[in-house]
């Protein structure tokens, strides 16, 4: 694999996380945020 490939690759992972980031950020700016939810207690016997 020569050095230039693998960069390549590189930056195309890195575009993809960007590019899936942005479209999480912007979906959860245009969807109101869940409603907490209690806690749960799983120790309880």
């Amino acid at each position: 694999m020569s050095e230039e490939k693998s960069w390549a690759n590189v930056a195309k992972l890195v575009g993809l996380c960007a590019a899936t980031l942005g479209a999480l950020v912007a979906a959860g700016r245009s969807t109101p945020p869940p409603p907490p939810q209690p806690p749960r207690n799983e120790s309880k016997p």
